[in-house]
């Protein structure tokens, strides 16, 4: 590693809300990285929170900051933008333990890549020694960076960003319950930043269980319009592309299989029927979430339209 001296600050900044049954594996994790104390801040968000949240932070060495007036975790982030002072700012979920050379090697991947963001390795835990049909299938398939920079998006449950990136592009999308960190990402590497993937930046994340899993895909789900439609889509694309994704939502049997044979198969004991069917009644959710979102998107655009045109 560089001389202490000579290493960039980083600012970690991590949105919570109501996360008193887990927040102190993710701060005791934080306050135990090797990087340098002199070259670290760390910045926590609380968005709201009425447990112990925010009691549970105040124990820690660590930036206690409140965002209160957007229900947003992107929102959160923004808020730690503000105070954050380091040259790279680094993004982590409530839920996730970094590993403690978590920011050195995102750091060494950022230095010896050149690239403008790093997007680091997401490694699923299960709570019990046999994990459920709906963990398996949340675990081998979601929040995937070595699969997901290859198009240019990475999520901010382990994320790194040069300051340079959110000096050009600005911050994430304040409005949107979920998706914002694929917007920004999008944005950033089609204003041609390099996003790359860094495999030794490992943070833990756990896997979901079925209703868990459910809340989270409903909640993605919403946030996929506003990704589309940053990416450029029309809204007439995405008037016929909802109801269209709604109808043939479900994950066919073969390609199901596909997915099973190259990343279950063998790994874990499943029955493959309670999976599957598992999985559809869970994308059926996702894609119910996104048609809800357009149409609010809609209903607001034509509100506008009604006021701007009196």
């Amino acid at each position: 590693m560089q001389e202490a001296n000579t290493l960039p600050k980083v600012s970690i900044i991590a949105p919570v809300y109501n996360s008193q049954d887990f927040i102190s594996k993710l701060l005791e994790s934080l306050v135990a990285q090797d990087y340098p104390s002199d070259r670290l801040e760390i910045l926590i968000v609380d968005n709201g929170s009425n447990d112990n949240t925010a009691k549970i932070i105040s124990d820690y060495p660590v930036t206690l900051l409140f965002e209160k007036d957007i229900q947003s975790s992107y929102a959160a982030r923004n808020k730690g933008l503000e105070v954050a002072t380091g040259e790279i700012l680094a993004f982590i979920d409530a839920d996730c333990i970094a590993e403690s050379d978590w920011v050195s090697n995102a750091v060494k991947c950022l230095n010896s890549s050149k690239a403008d963001l790093v997007a680091g390795h997401v490694e699923f835990f299960y709570k019990s020694d046999k994990p459920t049909a709906t963990e398996i299938f949340d675990s081998v398939t979601h929040m995937q960076p070595e699969r997901t920079v290859k198009q240019g998006v990475a999520a901010t449950a382990n994320l790194f960003v040069n300051r340079r990136v959110f000096d050009k592009i600005g911050v994430f999308n304040p409005n949107v319950k979920s998706g914002g960190d694929y917007q920004f990402t999008r944005c950033a590497t089609t204003n041609g930043f390099t996003l790359e993937y860094c495999e030794k930046a490992v943070v833990k994340h756990p896997s979901r269980r079925y209703f868990a899993f459910m809340a989270k895909c409903f909640r993605t789900g919403k946030g996929w319009p506003h990704a589309r439609l940053s990416a450029g889509e029309s809204f007439l694309h995405e008037f016929f592309y909802i109801p269209y994704s709604f109808i043939f939502a479900y994950l066919p049997y073969k390609q199901f299989m596909q997915i099973y044979n190259e990343r279950i198969s063998g790994k874990f004991k499943v029955n493959i029927i309670a999976l599957w069917l598992s999985v559809n009644s869970i994308k059926y959710i996702s894609r119910f979430g996104s048609l809800l979102e357009f149409w609010r998107i809609m209903i607001l655009k034509l509100i506008k339209s009604g006021i701007h045109g009196k």
